[in-house]
């Protein structure tokens, strides 16, 4: 609901705003048509994994599912990290 909104109270909502009104254990993925978006709680609660298969970078909730799909397990998302994968890298 909060990514929605343009606005709250009056500022641009971003994304890094909305992660910041946040609390608790989380880590997400958001697909958009050009973007590949992860992000993780500050506390680090949830494990989120960048990999790469074929040349592309996956993300995945755990790096068990990467061996799964035989992707190349390239790191951790860090605490309260926010990546962001586009055509650029």
């Amino acid at each position: 609901m909060m990514l929605a909104q343009p606005s709250i109270g009056g500022v641009e909502n971003t994304l890094m705003q909305t992660f910041r009104h946040l609390e608790g254990a989380y880590s997400l993925i958001i697909m958009t048509e050009k973007e590949l978006i992860g992000a993780r709680d500050p506390f680090g609660f949830r494990p989120l994994s960048i990999g790469r298969l074929n040349g592309a970078y996956v993300l995945a909730s755990e790096s068990v599912a990467l061996d799964q799909i035989q992707a190349e397990f390239i790191r951790e998302v860090e605490p309260g990290e926010i990546v962001i994968i586009n055509e650029k890298g």
